[in-house]
């Protein structure tokens, strides 16, 4: 049995889809845990729920089942799947959420979740995180056997995750995520730059990557590595997003 239930979504704080969810949730097994990762993901941002995804899973404990709502297909013939690893299982629709677990991890087995016994009674076919996922986690969380849950699938789908290339001078990532803070998150691994680097963001040029936020005047642009293990580019007490104007895809150098 799994004494945690993981939740990604694109459902925002402001609307009880949530809650739903974890009612739906409760209502199975009212012993699990739930454990919030982000309800904060851009609406229908596949690329961003894998991202957030990838950095997360693996702070869980072993038999964790993460349940990854970001579905602009909702209630059309894209398949909800199972995917199960050695340490976790994860239900997602299958979109390209999944990716970066596809990329990192070893796949024991991939399940299309058809077993409609498991389904809440009535299953709206724009809430499928309330009335399929909600469900299916909580009997997998009870021990309902993997292999129960449907037919094998395979040919999952992927999404293009964008990494960091090695250059002539260095390193050439890009802006993938921008956190709460306006902190500029990169795809530049902490292998990929040292202390000694410069970082280059347009007109912005930060020489050297910091340990910590701190310990700078406020205001001033820095970069270091954050908890997630990716270069960014942070302000020191303020928004590196609204004081450069930076979105996605930015484009990011690093030399020396």
């Amino acid at each position: 049995m799994a004494g945690c239930i993981s939740l990604i979504t694109d459902f925002n704080a402001h609307d009880a889809y949530v809650g739903m969810m974890k009612g739906a949730m409760l209502s199975v097994n009212d012993t699990v845990s739930i454990v919030d990762v982000c309800h904060a993901i851009p609406p229908q941002d596949i690329v961003a729920a894998a991202f957030q995804l990838g950095v997360s899973y693996s702070y869980f404990p072993e038999g964790t089942i993460h349940v990854v709502v970001v579905d602009p297909s909702v209630g059309t013939v894209r398949p909800i799947i199972a995917v199960k690893t050695y340490r976790y299982i994860f239900l997602a629709p299958d979109n390209g959420v999944l990716t970066w677990i596809f990329r990192d991890t070893t796949i024991q087995g991939i399940r299309r979740v058809e077993n409609k016994s498991l389904y809440c009674p009535e299953v709206s076919a724009t809430f499928h995180g309330r009335d399929i996922f909600a469900p299916v986690a909580a009997e997998l969380s009870k021990g309902f056997l993997f292999d129960d849950l449907g037919p094998v699938h395979e040919n999952p789908v992927h999404v293009l995750l964008p990494e960091a290339e090695e250059t002539a001078d260095g390193v050439r990532g890009e802006v993938i995520s921008i956190d709460g803070f306006g902190n500029l998150i990169t795809n530049i691994p902490a292998d990929m730059c040292s202390e000694q680097s410069r970082i280059a963001l347009g007109e912005i040029v930060i020489s050297g990557v910091s340990h910590v936020y701190g310990g700078h005047a406020e205001g001033d642009f820095l970069a270091l590595v954050g908890g997630h293990g990716f270069l960014e580019v942070a302000v020191c007490n303020g928004s590196a997003a609204a004081l450069s104007g930076v979105g996605k895809g930015f484009i990011v150098s690093v030399t020396g």
